[in-house]
């Protein structure tokens, strides 16, 4: 059975195990999650993303890589309609939150697009809470800052407060 074939089926049964195995052993199939991760059905959407943060852990510069051609999807100039981006952020945030640091600004910038806007701000303050000492604490501080002068993502901004 090809690789490709192989995630898809353990995308389709939910099977983190399976993934993390396949992400572990071949880097390639990171590929395939992406993919994965712009179809229509949630549960699969949300799995393949797993998959994704799953893989940060084995293979961090790859995902590097990743976040940055994710992150241009998002962008207008990419004419790319990528809303299911955000979750797949997310789901890097909750396991290595240290990979989206050097992307912050530019979700900062995205966040400004109101289709976009509550997950990419709930990632920001997941990325401020799971860096310790200062450089989650500065970060929480920026959030903050720029929501008084009019931006978003301050601690009163997020989907649980509303």
């Amino acid at each position: 059975m090809s690789l490709r074939q192989q995630v898809h089926d353990a995308v389709q049964q939910a099977d983190l195990v399976a993934i993390e195995a396949l992400v572990r052993d071949n880097r390639r199939a990171v590929r395939y999650l992406v993919g994965m991760g712009y179809q229509a059905d949630e549960s699969v959407r949300r799995t393949a993303a797993d998959g994704i943060a799953l893989a940060a852990s084995y293979h961090p510069e790859l995902i590097a890589k990743v976040i940055k051609r994710l992150l241009w999807a998002l962008d207008t100039e990419s004419n790319t309609n990528a809303t299911t981006v955000p979750k797949i952020l997310h789901a890097i945030a909750e396991r290595k939150p240290e990979l989206l640091l050097p992307v912050v600004p530019n979700i900062v910038i995205l966040a400004a697009d109101t289709g976009l806007h509550p997950e990419l701000c709930d990632t920001l303050r997941l990325v401020a809470s799971r860096c310790p000492g200062k450089v989650g604490e500065n970060l929480s501080k920026s959030l903050d800052k720029r929501l008084a002068g009019g931006g978003c993502c301050g601690s009163s901004d997020n989907r649980n407060s509303q």
